[in-house]
């Protein structure tokens, strides 16, 4: 959601303010007013630096979205092609226990190393 609200001031001035800047020989404006990466800010950038900066982050900011719906398709189409190989009584029982674990604590989650210590403690006593 974060990389939504740093991409759309970027779209929005990219769209209307490059065509009211064309020839303009004016050194680019900040684009926007996006956070710098951690520890920036203590370097004492220029603003030309910055705005550098915020432009190389929307670039990878929209690219990385871009990548990471095609992970999540590709997931998804990972997930249908897994399920193409099971019988229709698998994937029946395969939906028993999906809904089994939403509803139910999981009793899958591992328990903490300093826990197990203690636990295995008391099972020789």
């Amino acid at each position: 959601m974060l990389r939504l609200r740093l991409l759309a001031p970027v779209l929005v001035v990219g769209m209307f303010g490059s065509g009211l800047l064309m020839g303009d020989d004016k050194p680019d404006p900040i684009v926007v007013r996006a956070s710098l990466p951690p520890y920036y800010k203590q370097l004492g950038l220029s603003p030309k630096q910055k705005n550098e900066i915020y432009k190389i982050r929307a670039k990878y900011t929209a690219e990385i979205q871009e990548l990471e719906q095609k992970i999540k398709d590709l997931r998804k189409q990972e997930k249908k092609d897994y399920e193409k190989v099971l019988t229709a009584a698998q994937k029946a029982r395969l939906q028993e226990i999906l809904s089994g674990r939403k509803n139910a604590d999981d009793e899958d989650t591992p328990v903490p190393a300093d826990k197990k210590k203690s636990t295995a403690a008391q099972d020789k006593k």
